[in-house]
């Protein structure tokens, strides 16, 4: 293969990493052997790279070992395991340290472990011993974004819950999954409500044409009974998908007050923190991943159940 169609995604910590001293080894003093090499040292970083990669590009992974401190490369890149939350073909480490840092990384793990150095790198892509693949190969595929789908979130619910959904648009779609207030439609806030002097069936119905990417209703004794609310609820039934339409139940409204048509999961519960986090490991693909911290996003339901179970706000 000609490795000026070949991306090098490399894995190299800060304190590892010199560009000049890089650039030098992966291009041997010239400027365009390689189609580009995209430097990261975390999961959200290569998560980034990887988006900025076309569909057809043919990719490679590296890390680069400092065999003088494999703590600066080797257990950090381990640490991360990167390469097996997305199935990662082969990694191919990086090290001018040759045989004696592939036998040095091979006492320090049961995997396989491939050790080039950077001229062999080069030449082994040329004569096909490198294999590269394409980033819809890797999985999961959910945590690259779908872009085609629409980025607003509509909060259906009565307003007698209007203190229960703002907390939960807080706390976990704001600070815990890093959305966008401006892309989330909560009719119950001057904010992100509906604005004066505007057509509220009118502004609805275009948020949810137009706008509109996910569907979540709060389901409680007050919402079953609300006209407006069950208007909502069948104008997400016509407009959204199954997987773009969420039921969340509000105690002590039950699975019985579900309407069957969209009973995927047949709701989420307020009060459950496991339950909860189905909303974004279930549908991955809706979220801007670059912008996931799973211990922060596990924080903040934790956050909003303690909230939720120690004020048990009126429904």
């Amino acid at each position: 293969m000609e490795v000026e169609n070949v991306t090098v995604l490399l894995w190299d910590s800060l304190q590892n990493f010199n560009e000049f001293m890089t650039n030098w080894g992966f291009y041997n003093g010239e400027s365009n052997i390689y189609n580009d090499v995209k430097q990261f040292q975390s999961e959200k970083e290569f998560v980034n790279k990887l988006n900025d990669t076309q569909p057809d590009e043919n990719l490679v992974f590296c890390c680069h070992v400092n065999f003088g401190n494999l703590k600066e490369g080797y257990y950090l890149f381990k640490n991360s395991k990167i390469e097996q939350k997305f199935n990662i073909p082969d990694v191919y480490y990086i090290s001018s340290g040759g045989d004696d840092a592939e036998n040095a990384l091979k006492k320090e793990s049961v995997g396989k472990i491939i050790v080039r150095q950077y001229n062999d790198f080069e030449a082994d892509i040329r004569l096909g011993r490198i294999k590269t693949f394409k980033k819809d190969e890797l999985y999961p595929k959910a945590r690259v974004k779908d872009k085609t789908l629409k980025e607003g979130i509509f909060l259906s619910h009565s307003s007698k819950d209007r203190v229960v959904v703002e907390k939960f648009r807080d706390l976990i779609l704001i600070q815990g999954l890093g959305y966008n207030i401006n892309h989330i439609k909560f009719t119950s806030s001057d904010i992100t409500g509906v604005k004066g002097g505007i057509s509220i069936p009118q502004d609805l119905k275009d948020f949810l044409i137009n706008k509109n990417g996910f569907f979540i209703q709060f389901i409680s004794e007050d919402y079953v009974k609300s006209r407006v609310c069950l208007n909502e609820e069948g104008a997400g039934w016509v407009l959204c998908p199954q997987n773009q339409f969420l039921s969340i139940l509000i105690p002590p409204a039950s699975i019985k007050s579900l309407s069957w048509i969209k009973s995927l999961d047949k709701g989420i519960k307020l009060d459950n923190s496991d339950s909860l986090k189905k909303m974004y490991f279930e549908r991955k693909s809706f979220f801007d991943s670059s912008k996931f911290d799973e211990l922060n996003f596990t924080k903040q339901v934790d956050c909003f159940v303690d909230w939720y179970n120690s004020t048990k706000p009126s429904h």
